[in-house]
C-alpha cells in the first residue's frame, strides 16, 4: 500500500527588518485611586522623615521635643507635596504608553518633524501620566500629533501598524481633566478610522445672512466650544442666533461629518462694536482632516479652508479681527499663514483656564481682490 506523502509548503521569504511585537497593554483597574495613595505615601513619608530630623535637631540643641515634631512634620508635608508633584508615579498604563513610544521612535528618525512629536508626547504629554491638560487648546493639539504619527505609520510596515493601533485603542475613551475643572472623554475613533483608511470626506456648508444654521447645529457648535474653549467662552445657541442676524456681514461656515449627520468644525464672524470680528472658530478635537485646497493645489487643513472661507467672502479693503491666547502658538501661526498681522499683547484678557494674555490679530483684504462669487 501506498504511503499518503504530506507536502510540505515552501519557506515564508525572511522578513527585510525585525518584526515589531506589541507591548501587552495593562487592563487596570481605578488607575487614579493608585496614583493618589502613590502621593499619599510620598506624603506620609516625607513627614515621617523630617518629624525623625525635627527630632533629632532638637535632642541636639536641647529645644522641646514637641516644637521640633511639629516644625519636622510641617516641612515634611511641603517637601512631600513637591516631591509628589515633580516625581512621576506613572501607572503601568502609563508606563505601557511611554514603551510603545520608545519602541515606535526609532523607526522615524530619518523624519524631523515625527520625532519632534515623538518627544513632545514622551515629555509632555505622557511623560507624567496623562491626567489633565493645562490649556483647553491641548486637547486639539494632542489629536493634532496622533493624527500625523498616525498618518506615517498607515503607510509603513503592518507590524508598526498594529502596534499603534493597540497604543490607540488603549488611549481611546480616556477620561482627562480639562484646564476648566470638568472631565472629556478622549475619541480616538476618527483615528481609528484613519489608520484603516476609512476616514470619511466632510462637507462644508456656508449659512450666510439672513439663513442660520438649524438648531441641531447650533447646539453641535456650543459643544464643539465647550470642549475646546470652557466656560464662560461658549456662544450659547441663543448668542449666536442674535449674533448672526445682526448683520448682514456675517455668516457661519460649517464642516459636517455626512455619514454621523455631526457637525466637526465651524467659524463665525460678527460685529463687535461696528468691527468685524471672527467670533469664533474650532473643530471637535478628534476630528483632525483635510478640505479639498483650491483647484489644482493641495488639500488644507480644516482651521485653513475656514478662514479662507470667510476671506473670500469680505469685500475689498474689509477688515477682520480677532483675538487668541497669547500661549496658543499653532493658532498664531495658522492665523499668520492665512495673511492675520500680530498686534501688542493685551494682559489679562483671559481671566480662566487660565488667566493670560492675548495677541490681537488683523486681517485686511487687498483692494485688487474681489468676492468669488461675484466672478468680477
Amino acid at each position: 500500500m501506498a504511503s499518503a506523502t504530506t507536502e510540505i509548503p515552501p519557506p515564508q521569504a525572511p522578513l527585510p527588518y525585525i518584526e515589531l511585537k506589541p507591548l501587552p497593554a495593562p487592563m487596570e483597574q481605578y488607575p487614579t485611586v493608585m496614583k493618589v495613595l502613590k502621593l499619599a505615601a510620598i506624603v506620609l513619608l516625607s513627614i515621617a522623615l523630617f518629624a525623625w530630623v525635627g527630632f533629632a535637631l532638637t535632642l541636639l540643641v536641647g529645644s522641646s521635643l514637641k516644637v521640633g515634631l511639629i516644625c519636622g512634620g510641617f516641612v515634611g508635608a511641603i517637601a512631600g507635596g513637591y516631591f509628589g508633584w515633580t516625581i512621576p508615579t506613572n501607572t503601568k498604563t502609563d508606563q505601557y504608553r511611554l514603551a510603545t513610544l520608545k519602541q515606535l521612535r526609532p523607526l522615524f528618525e530619518s523624519d524631523p518633524r515625527a520625532l519632534e512629536i515623538f518627544k513632545r508626547m514622551q515629555t509632555n504629554w505622557f511623560a507624567k501620566g496623562l491626567n489633565r491638560f493645562e490649556q483647553t487648546y491641548h486637547n486639539t493639539l494632542l489629536h493634532k500629533d496622533l493624527t500625523v504619527i498616525t498618518e506615517k505609520a498607515k503607510t509603513n510596515r503592518s507590524d508598526v501598524q498594529r502596534v499603534w493601533k493597540i497604543f490607540l485603542d488603549n488611549l481611546h475613551g480616556q477620561e482627562v481633566v480639562n484646564a476648566d475643572q470638568r472631565v472629556v472623554t478622549l475619541d480616538l475613533s476618527y483615528e481609528l478610522l484613519r489608520l484603516e483608511g476609512q476616514m470619511p470626506q466632510m462637507e462644508s456648508q456656508v449659512y450666510a445672512h439672513p439663513n442660520l444654521p438649524p438648531d441641531e447645529e447650533l447646539d453641535q457648535i456650543a459643544a464643539i466650544q465647550d470642549v475646546c474653549f470652557g466656560q464662560p467662552y461658549v456662544a450659547t445657541k441663543a448668542f449666536l442666533k442674535q449674533k448672526l442676524s445682526e448683520s448682514d456681514q456675517t455668516l457661519c461656515i460649517v464642516i459636517k461629518d455626512p455619514d454621523r449627520n455631526k457637525v466637526v468644525g465651524f467659524a463665525y464672524t460678527c460685529l463687535i462694536n461696528g468691527e468685524l470680528t471672527l467670533g469664533g472658530i474650532a473643530r471637535d478635537p478628534g476630528a483632525v482632516c483635510k478640505m479639498p485646497g483650491p483647484a489644482g493645489q493641495p488639500d488644507i487643513s480644516m482651521g485653513k479652508h475656514l478662514i479662507e472661507e470667510i476671506q473670500k467672502r469680505m469685500i475689498p479693503e474689509q477688515v477682520l479681527r480677532l483675538h487668541v491666547r497669547e500661549s496658543n502658538y499653532s493658532a498664531i501661526g495658522l492665523y499668520q499663514r492665512c495673511g492675520f498681522q500680530l498686534g501688542e499683547k493685551v494682559e489679562d484678557y483671559y481671566k480662566k483656564h487660565p488667566a493670560e494674555g492675548a495677541y490681537p490679530m488683523v486681517y485686511q483684504k487687498p483692494a485688487a481682490q474681489l468676492l468669488a462669487q461675484t466672478g468680477a
